[in-house]
């Protein structure tokens, strides 16, 4: 019967995957961290079943998107972000 993990077990776990640690470094920080014993199949069977590739997948593509955006354009979009947050106060 497979082991039940708390929450934020999983969620360091992802954090680290993210940071495209490998199984092996994020299973040997888990233990360390919560005083656990996960092996590297099981973070990897998380990273299959949560589809943390396509998440990381995602934040490439959306931080690829920021960094490409046109310097002018984004001056004008924090502008008007900064006029919308002095109207709500």
């Amino acid at each position: 019967m497979p082991k039940n993990y708390p929450e934020e077990v999983k969620l360091a776990a992802l954090e680290l995957f993210l940071d495209n640690k490998t199984g092996d470094e994020i299973a040997i920080t888990i233990n360390k961290e919560f005083d656990l014993e996960v092996k590297a199949p099981t973070i990897y069977a998380w990273a299959k079943k949560d589809e943390w590739k396509s998440a990381n997948a995602s934040m490439t593509t959306k931080a690829k998107e920021i960094v490409q955006e046109n310097p002018t354009h984004r001056i004008s979009s924090l502008q008007v972000e900064h006029l919308d947050s002095y109207e709500q106060m």
